[in-house]
Parts: structure tokens; C-alpha cells; sequence
């Protein structure tokens, strides 16, 4: 017996889902590892990428902001505050 049109539609929405996850997941593990390394500006790109795709959510925004805070901190103490802005 062939599967319905709409459990076809149920099961590409479900691999879609699931893959669209982890992929998501795996930028928020990225962005991590990046972060814990000092890698900031590749840390905020990935973690831009996961804010961009994922409903809102709080988890990475907390992420990209710490990203970000880390930035700009090894930029002042480099005394490089050009991108400030205010």
C-alpha cells in the first residue's frame, strides 16, 4: 500500500524539521567552540545564522550578545574603538 499524499507532506515537514535543527544546532555548537576559543567575529557569524533561522529564541541571542561582548572587549583593550558608536 503507497502512503497518502498527506502523510508524504507530514513526513517531508518532519525531515525538514529535524534536519533544519540540527543544522541550527550545530552553528549554536560552533559559535560556542568559537567563542570558548577566542574566535569572536567567527562565533558571531554562526550564531547570526542560527538567530536568522530560529523562531525567537533566547538561548542564542544570549550567545551572539556574549560574542559580541567578548569583541568588543579585546577591541577596547586593543584601543581600537572606531566602531563605536553613540
Amino acid at each position: 500500500m503507497l502512503p497518502t499524499v498527506k502523510t508524504q507532506l507530514t513526513l517531508i515537514c518532519l525531515v525538514t524539521a529535524v534536519t533544519t535543527l540540527g543544522c541550527l544546532d550545530y552553528a549554536v555548537r560552533r559559535g560556542r567552540n568559537d567563542l570558548g576559543q577566542g574566535r569572536y567575529q567567527e562565533a558571531i557569524a554562526h550564531f547570526d545564522d542560527a538567530v536568522a533561522r530560529l523562531p525567537p529564541s533566547e538561548r542564542p541571542l544570549k550567545d551572539l550578545a556574549s560574542a559580541h561582548r567578548a569583541q568588543a572587549g579585546v577591541l577596547v583593550a586593543a584601543g581600537d574603538c572606531s566602531g563605536a558608536s553613540g
